[in-house]
Order: structure tokens, then C-alpha cells, then sequence
């Protein structure tokens, strides 16, 4: 890995690691709302501001780790995907739709944990390219025809020895 690579790599670990966390905060906040501690709730909404801008930043991170050659484009869509959805979530829970406003945040929550752990994940690697069609073998300039009586080795090409046909022995021409 490279240090461009390295740094998206880390830079969307990080960011979405924060992120995740300041995520899974939330509805612990909302629970000490609801268990009777009232001063929660404006911390509740002050920390929806701080998810949306940890968002942002995730984001901006997602790029860095899609720059071609390196890993999927996909969190670039899921983050901006979760932006949206983290600024409609404030909006409901400054209206006090909770109808909207809790399966919403189980959803944001359990997307910003995925997100997060797929980031820890190694990268896989590709597989390489397709296994040749019957008959031929790749060559750096493509797809080649074995020849009659040759095989394609790790080493080069061999030279098949010809098999005695039925009804002969070896010993005769």
C-alpha cells in the first residue's frame, strides 16, 4: 500500500470510526431522556449537529479511499445517502415525529456501525482475470490458441508427446 492509498485507508477508518461512535451515542442519550433526565435531550440535539458534521467528513474520506486504483466507490453513496438521512432524522426529532424519528435512527445507527467495520476490513484483492476459454490461454497481448501438441506451463510452453494411437504399439513406426 502506498501512502496515498495508506492515507484514504486510515483517513476513512478514523472518520468513520468517530462517526459510528458519535452514532451509537445518540440513542443513549435519548434513553436518559426518557428514563427522566431532561438536560439530555438538548445534549441529544446539540450532538445531531456534531453527527451531521462528522458526516461531512466521512465523506470527504470515502473519496480519499475511491480514488481509482484503490477501494470500492460505494461508501461515497452510503455516506452521502446517510447525510440526507441524518438532516431529515434532525428535522423529525425537532418536530417530535417519533414515528419517523426512531426507526430512522436504528437505521442511520446501524448503517454508520456497518460502514465503520467494513472500513477495518482488509481490501480484497482481485482475482485476476477470467480463466481462458477451452482451447486457449492468456498472454500478455490476450487470448492465444494452444497449439496441437503443446501445453502452457508457469514455465512456457511444452511440447506434448504424441500418444501411440489404437491398435499400435510403441515399437512400431
Amino acid at each position: 500500500m502506498n501512502a496515498a492509498e495508506a492515507l484514504g485507508v486510515w483517513s476513512f477508518r478514523v472518520a468513520a470510526t468517530v462517526h459510528a461512535l458519535l452514532l451509537c451515542a445518540q440513542p443513549v442519550l435519548a434513553g436518559l431522556f426518557l428514563a427522566g433526565d431532561f438536560g439530555k435531550l438538548s445534549i441529544h440535539a446539540t450532538l445531531a449537529g456534531i453527527v451531521i458534521l462528522a458526516c461531512m467528513v466521512q465523506f470527504v474520506a470515502a473519496v480519499l479511499v475511491w480514488r481509482p486504483g484503490m477501494r470500492s466507490p460505494w461508501p461515497i453513496a452510503i455516506t452521502a445517502a446517510m447525510f440526507l438521512a441524518e438532516g431529515i432524522q434532525t428535522g423529525a426529532g425537532y418536530e417530535r415525529n417519533l414515528g419517523l424519528h426512531v426507526p430512522l435512527g436504528v437505521t442511520v445507527v446501524a448503517t454508520g456501525v456497518a460502514l465503520a467495520v467494513w472500513g477495518w476490513r482488509r481490501p480484497r484483492r482481485s482475482a485476476g482475470p477470467a480463466a481462458p476459454p477451452p482451447g486457449l490461454v492468456s498472454t500478455p497481448q490476450g487470448w492465444t490458441r494452444i497449439p496441437e501438441g503443446w501445453a502452457a506451463t508457469p514455465r512456457g510452453w511444452v511440447q506434448i508427446p504424441a500418444r501411440p494411437g489404437p491398435g499400435t504399439s510403441e515399437g512400431e513406426p
